[in-house]
Parts: structure tokens; sequence; C-alpha cells
């Protein structure tokens, strides 16, 4: 789940160096998909082009925090009813349903063996 601290262009262009730095690490060392999910729409906002450019890539998918995706994790989330009434107030509760939804959408669709969890501040190291 991406979280990014909110400020002007200045944290427009960190946002943009943070994710770029997190995914041209893991595109490097091998992943072959990245799925992000914003819990702020303002953060893709801020990075609209950048995030869009990504998204063309074809190995990043996006995902913002709304109506839509809420709408998408209810219909495949086993866990959904058991974490819906947390799920704006706990960021636990977002993660595990972002998780199971990458898992059960995202990942069986791209034909992926594996899925790591991590945050925007994290990295997997080899």
């Amino acid at each position: 789940t991406v979280r990014l601290p909110y400020s002007d262009k200045a944290q427009k262009d960190l946002s943009v160096q943070i994710i770029n730095s997190f995914v041209s690490y893991h595109l490097g060392i091998g992943f072959s998909h990245i799925i992000l999910f914003f819990d702020d729409e303002n953060d893709t906002s801020r990075s609209s082009r950048y995030l869009q450019s990504l998204s063309d890539t074809g190995t990043v998918k996006i995902f913002v925090r709304g109506k839509e995706l809420d709408a998408m994790q209810r219909a495949v989330c086993s866990l959904y009813d058991k974490l819906c009434s947390f799920k704006d107030s706990e960021v636990p509760a977002r993660q595990q349903l972002n998780a199971e939804f990458a898992l059960v959408s995202t990942a069986t669709t791209l034909g992926l063996s594996w899925l790591l969890h991590i945050d925007i501040d994290e990295l997997f190291y080899i």
C-alpha cells in the first residue's frame, strides 16, 4: 500500500522519485510485475503522468482507494465482510484487503507464482 506524505510541487517531485526508486529497484532485481495500491487519490493526482506511464508498460498495475476498488474487493475478497467496517479507519484492514485482492484477482490473472506484500518504504533484498 502506497501512502505518501502530502505537500506541494516539491512533494510531487519527491513522490515520483520515491515511486520510481521502489519500482525500478524491484523490477531490477527480477520482479515481473508490481501492483501499487494508493490510499489517497491526492498521491496519484500529484504523480498522474508518471503513474500513467508506469501503467502503460503493463508491468505495473495501479489501484486507488475509492468506490471502484471497494466494489471490486467486495466482489472477490473473502475477508471483505469481516473487514469492511474497519477498512476506512484501520490501515491493516485495507492492507489485508489489498493483498487478498492482488492475489485473487491480479496475480492469478497474470500467472504469477508468488506475491510479496510490502509498503513503499520497504524493499525485498536478495
